[in-house]
């Protein structure tokens, strides 16, 4: 990303907790050449600025000399959030081999990649949402044949449905802060779903 002066790679941006993770901060002259490069493992924005903890500044003289010097206060970025959510890619907007190529990444750099592996397996189970959802109303469409029985059956059908993305989104909020490992998030509703429909049935039978 081009900034002011500057231009900024960053290996990963969390917009929850807006955090920079991975940063290179190239610094430029007026002719574009390099005058300088600060790397940090990561920067977190205070509201008012990107707070650096650990980084280190190399500043390259005219007459071929560099000097370097840790960084422990802050970075002279002048981009907020908002700047970089504006680039961010969703996980939800990448396939499910990019996502899965994006976790590979990750993980090489170092970097947390738990919530794309909720959202990876995540990507898998809710398309089997229809198929259970098909199984979880035959047993109704069996008991209540006649037509107010139809709607009965169809108005279950659709609480059960809503109950389960209610417990998906719940599941994945704690996949995402760690609470849950990232297939139990994304497998544990569709479990319950299958379950609810098993009752069903064999109370049916």
């Amino acid at each position: 990303m081009r900034g002011e002066g500057s231009f900024v790679s960053v290996a990963h941006f969390d917009p929850r907790n807006n955090i920079l993770e991975g940063v290179s901060l190239y610094l430029l002259n007026r002719d574009f050449s390099l005058k300088g490069l600060i790397e940090a493992p990561w920067a977190r924005w205070d509201g008012a600025r990107w707070e650096v903890r650990g980084g280190t500044e190399w500043t390259f003289l005219p007459d071929s000399r560099m000097i370097r010097q840790s960084v422990d206060t802050s970075l002279p970025l002048m981009e907020t959030p908002e700047d970089f959510k504006l680039l961010a890619i969703e996980p939800e907007e990448f396939s499910f081999s990019e996502l899965r190529k994006q976790i590979t990444d990750l993980k090489a750099k170092g970097i947390d990649s738990k919530d794309y592996e909720v959202d990876l397996h995540a990507k898998v189970a809710i398309p089997l949402v229809s198929p259970l959802l098909v199984f979880l109303a035959i047993p109704f469409a069996l008991k209540y044949s006649s037509a107010g029985g139809w709607a009965l059956s169809f108005g279950f059908s659709m609480l059960i449905g809503f109950g389960y993305w209610v417990v998906l989104a719940f599941a994945i909020s704690l996949g995402h802060s760690g609470a849950l490992p990232s297939w139990a998030a994304a497998w544990i509703p569709n479990l319950i779903l299958a379950l609810v429909g098993l009752f069903f049935s064999a109370a049916e039978q």
